[in-house]
C-alpha cells in the first residue's frame, strides 16, 4: 500500500489517499479515530491539542467497514483553519508573513527552493500536522496485518537524558497506552517532569521509540537492494518530520562486538522449522525477515519551533533577528509512538503485497498461512 498527503497545517484539512489497498480488511473507524485521540493526547502536545478534536472523514474505499479494493481517500479537519491566512483564493498575505526564519527548520531551505518571498507556505506544507495522516493510513495496514496475526508496538524508550532501562516482553508492551507510551511509571514521571522543565524555558527536548514487530513469518522483503525490507521501512520513517534517524536490531551499539556474537544462531524446532536464536540483528537479515521478533529503534530530534527562539536572521531585510515563535509541542516523542507504528505496519503490508499480492485479503490469509 502507498500513502499520498496533501495539506498545509491552518488549511481547512489534511488528506490522504492510499493506493494498492487489498479489498477484504476490515476497518474499524473506532479504532483509527483512537490512533488519532492517542496522537492528541501525548505527553508535550501543544495548546493546539485542547481545541483541535480529530476525527476521520473516510471518503472512498471503504463499504460497511471493509475495504473494496479501490483506493481509500480520508480527510481530517483542521480547527485552527484560518481562511485570512491560508484561503485557496483570497488571503491577507501580509497577515501571514513569516520572515524571522527558524534554523532547524524547513523555512530557510524552502525558501531558497520555491522563490517565495515569506516562509509562511513552506512552513504550513513541512508542518507535521500531516501526521494525523501517517496514523490513520497506518492504522489500516495495523489492520491488515492483525488478520494475518502480526502484531506491532511502539514505546518511548528514551526521553531527554532519561533512558528507561528496563527489559519487557512483547506481551507486556501490548498493554502500552497513550499519553505516556511506557509501563515505567517512574520514567513516566521523570519525563513529565523535564517537560514541565522545558515550557518554563521555551525549550524543546527528543529522544527515542522503539517499535517491535511480532510473528512475522520469514522472507519478506528480498536481498534485491530496492526491495530490502529494513530499506522500504527506513524510507517510510524518514518522512516523518521529527525523526532523525533509526537503527535496526536489539541497540545502537551491538554492532561494536564481534561478529559471532551479533549474528546468533540457527535452530531447528520441535515443529522442524528453523529458527533465529540470540541474534542482535532484530529481525531482519539480508534485507529480508527472518521469523524473529523485528526491533527497530527510532531517534526524534528536539523540535526546532521553540518558544524561547533562537539566533536567526529576516529574510526580508537581512538585519539579525530571533526566530519566529509559532504555536509548538514541547516535543514530539510520545505523540510519534502512535504515528511511527503504523508507518512500519505500511511499510511491511507493502513488502507482504509484493510477494503475496494485493487482490484481497482471502487470498492473501490462504497464501500466507501455506508459508
Amino acid at each position: 500500500m502507498k500513502l499520498v498527503k496533501a495539506g498545509e497545517s491552518h488549511g481547512k484539512q489534511m488528506v490522504g489517499i492510499l493506493a494498492n489497498v487489498p479489498a477484504g480488511i476490515t476497518v474499524e473507524k473506532k479504532f483509527l479515530n483512537n490512533l488519532l485521540k492517542e496522537r492528541s493526547i501525548a505527553l508535550g502536545r501543544s495548546e493546539r491539542q485542547t481545541f483541535e478534536r480529530d476525527k476521520i472523514d473516510l471518503l472512498t474505499g471503504v463499504r460497511g467497514g471493509v475495504t473494496i479494493g479501490n483506493n481509500v481517500a480520508f480527510a481530517v479537519k483542521n480547527a485552527a483553519y484560518d481562511k485570512n491566512i491560508m484561503g485557496n483564493f483570497e488571503c491577507d498575505e501580509e497577515a501571514g508573513l513569516m520572515l524571522n526564519l527558524r534554523p532547524g527548520h524547513a523555512d530557510f531551505g524552502g525558501l531558497e527552493r520555491t522563490g517565495f518571498c515569506d516562509a509562511r507556505s513552506v512552513a504550513e506544507g513541512a508542518s507535521a500536522r500531516s501526521t494525523c495522516i501517517d496514523a490513520l493510513a497506518g492504522g489500516i495496514a495495523i489492520q491488515m496485518l492483525k488478520m494475518l496475526e502480526i502484531e506491532v508496538v511502539a514505546f518511548v524508550r528514551s526521553f531527554g537524558d532519561i533512558l528507561d532501562e528496563k527489559n519487557y516482553s512483547f506481551n507486556e508492551l501490548t498493554a502500552i497506552k497513550a499519553p505516556a507510551f511506557t509501563l515505567n511509571k517512574n520514567f513516566a514521571l521523570k519525563c513529565k517532569q523535564k517537560i514541565n522543565e522545558a515550557k518554563l524555558q521555551g525549550n524543546s527536548l527528543g529522544g527515542t521509540v522503539e517499535i517491535w514487530v511480532k510473528a512475522i513469518k520469514p522472507g519478506f522483503g528480498s536481498y534485491v537492494a530496492e526491495k530490502r525490507v529494513n530499506s522500504v521501512i527506513a524510507q517510510l520513517i524518514m518522512q516523518l518530520q521529527a525523526v532523525k534517524g533509526l537503527y535496526f536490531g536489539e541497540n545502537p551499539f551491538a554492532f561494536n562486538g564481534g561478529g559471532v556474537e551479533y549474528v546468533g544462531s540457527l535452530s531447528l524446532s520441535k515443529s522442524g522449522k528453523i529458527i533465529p536464536q540470540n541474534s542482535l540483528a532484530g529481525g531482519i537479515n539480508g534485507g529480508m525477515t527472518d521469523g524473529d521478533v523485528i526491533k527497530i529503534t527510532v531517534a526524534v530530534k528536539p523540535i526546532p519551533t521553540t518558544q524561547a527562539g533562537v539566533k536567526s536572521v529576516n529574510y526580508k531585510t537581512g538585519d539579525s533577528c530571533i526566530s519566529e515563535k509559532v504555536r509548538s509541542d514541547t516535543t514530539a516523542v510520545f505523540a510519534l509512538c502512535p504515528v511511527i507504528k503504523g508507518t512500519v505496519a505500511l511499510a511491511l503490508s507493502e513488502c507482504i503485497c509484493e510477494r503475496l499480492g494485493c487482490d484481497n485479503m482471502q487470498a492473501i490469509i490462504k497464501r500466507y498461512e501455506n508459508l
